[in-house]
Formats: C-alpha cells, structure tokens, sequence
C-alpha cells in the first residue's frame, strides 16, 4: 500500500467520526500550522455524507513537499466525555505506524490524487451529539511539521445499543493509527 492510501483512510475516519445528522459535509479541519509539509488541496466525499449500509469514499489531492524521515512522530490528544488524553509523554513512532499500511521511511516528496472506500456498517447512524474531540500532530524528525487534524467525535446514534457502538467509533478510530 503507497503512502498517498493513508490519507484517504484518515480522512475517511474524520469524516465518520464527525458526521452530524445534517446532509451536511463530514466536519474536520486542519490545524492553524502554516508550515505542513503535507498539504491538502482537495477532499471530496461520495456521498457527501456517510450512509449506514452503504460504501463511502474520499478522494484526496495534495503534495507532500518534505520526506517523512525515520523518527518522525504522532502526537494524539483531546478530550472524550470529559476526560483528557494524549500520547505526549510517549509520542507514537510515526514511522512504525506507516509499517502497518505497508509504507516504509523515509517517504519520498510527492505529489498525490488518491481515493480510498470504506463500507459503512448498517447500524451506524450519524449524531449531532459531540462526544469530544481529537487532534492529531504528526512532525518529522527535525521537528517540522507534516500535518495536524482536528474534529469533533460524534455519538453514533444509537443509545440502547451502546456498546455496539462504542465499538463502531473505535473501529474508525483504528484508520487512523
């Protein structure tokens, strides 16, 4: 799997994660850094929202104007039902974590157009109700900035059935590590 798969499948994950009840586009945003070296400069959605039963895709277009080098890291915090997390006493090897898709450092720079699909279990259903949120800050070894996302962390919509649920979210949750 090439490294322009991975973004994709993150943003796929955001898309879910913070899909509102509305027709609405997925909500995430990238972080105030206006020193990333990988950027962003298309995401479309099909459909425009998720659809329990049905596949969802992103199609991404960007750059990645730096190599990710080994000892790049993944910085992972927010907040969920009140309560606060982070990796920042043990920042994720980030470069570890591409070996699971298959991507090997140092990434080489490189411009991308690529799309990822993912079928959207039947049981889900979108939520206006924000759980939380997560940030996630991946920097390459130098320091210098690769990405940073954010989004919100919805409910999946069905409360007699939580735990199924709890599950759901932390399946999309998986994408992105």
């Amino acid at each position: 799997m090439k490294f322009t798969t991975l973004i994709p499948a993150i943003a796929v994950a955001a898309s879910v994660l913070s899909s509102s009840a509305s027709a609405a586009p997925p909500q995430y945003t990238l972080c105030s850094s206006t020193n990333s070296s990988l950027n962003i400069t298309e995401v479309t959605y099909e459909p425009d929202s998720p659809v329990p039963g049905e596949e969802f895709c992103a199609t991404v277009k960007g750059n990645l104007t730096r190599p990710i080098n080994n000892g790049s890291t993944l910085l992972v915090n927010g907040t969920f039902l009140g309560i606060e997390f982070s990796n920042a006493n043990s920042p994720m090897d980030l470069c570890q974590g591409l070996s699971y898709f298959n991507i090997t450092c140092p990434v080489p720079a490189q411009e991308f157009s690529t799309e990822e699909c993912k079928d959207i279990p039947s049981d889900w259903r979108p939520s206006n109700i924000t759980l939380g949120t997560i940030k996630m800050h991946a920097k390459n070894a130098d320091g210098t900035d690769i990405i940073c996302i954010e989004a919100p962390i919805q409910h999946p919509g069905h409360m007699d059935d939580s735990m199924k649920n709890a599950q759901l979210n932390l399946n999309s949750l998986r994408f992105l590590f």
